[in-house]
């Protein structure tokens, strides 16, 4: 199977542990590990929170990744039922531009330019221009599909979170504005690498996510999840190449 998302950049490898495309994608997909007595309620948000979303029908989510004060990406992404998209605007050479990745009506699709068509997808790494730009269609008959669709829908996406505790629950704040409870935990990023990271959940029920703050090794990604429910309007590209015409 070809090394489509994500890059290896360190940019990166935090939304990898978010389920966020392909990085992760044999790695476990559940919210256990260890909780002290005074850490299991905090556990049971964790768990409550990522239940409700993996069952919303709908939610927009934005990404910035820093480091050193320099923002190396963003994304700005919606996922629903059975089809959500991802766009992200990447500064990190020699992946820089725009790359999107598509799911809908049971196909997925994915676009990069001269950059990140090579650098951050993998393809057409010797010869990318005939190929940027353009969508490429991967079809479910794909032995790519399943990669390419992965982290696209609500269930998919905080369905493969790799998150370990210990878990601790902190006093109740805000992010942007939204009323909070801030969870500290791990991500897992790989057999034997983690890092920690806040999942802020609402107070409000449902218990939702609603941001998440995680560095590792210097990097830093901040998440905000917001209008919950609200069910992406996705449309198939006007035109499209096969995946398979694309060398690799």
């Amino acid at each position: 199977m070809p090394r489509l998302p994500r890059s290896t950049s360190p940019f990166f490898a935090l939304a990898g542990a978010l389920a966020g495309g392909f990085l992760l994608s044999a790695c476990s997909s559940s919210s256990s590990g260890s909780s002290s007595s005074s850490g299991s309620s905090a556990h049971q948000l964790v768990t409550e929170a990522l239940s409700h979303a993996k069952a919303s029908n709908g939610v927009y989510e934005s990404v910035v990744a820093t480091h050193a004060g320099k923002t190396g990406a963003t994304e700005d992404n919606t996922y629903g039922t059975n089809e959500g998209e991802r766009n992200l605007d990447i500064n990190t050479p020699p992946a820089v531009g725009m790359a999107h990745e598509l799911l809908v009506h049971g196909i997925a699709y994915i676009k990069g330019n001269e950059k990140t068509l090579p650098y951050y997808f993998g393809l057409a790494k010797s010869n990318p221009a005939p190929y940027a730009n353009q969508w490429l269609a991967i079809p479910p008959s794909s032995q790519t599909f399943a990669a390419a669709s992965q982290g696209l829908t609500t269930s998919s996406h905080f369905g493969g979170f790799a998150i370990t505790g210990p878990y601790t629950a902190e006093a109740a704040t805000s992010f942007d504005g939204t009323a909070v409870t801030p969870i500290r935990l791990k991500l897992v990023n790989g057999p034997s690498a983690s890092f920690g990271a806040t999942l802020y959940v609402s107070t409000a029920t449902p218990v939702l996510p609603v941001g998440l703050v995680g560095t590792y090794k210097g990097f830093t990604q901040r998440f905000h999840w917001t209008k919950w429910g609200v069910a992406p309007t996705l449309a198939t590209p006007s035109s499209s190449i096969p995946f398979s015409s694309v060398p690799q």
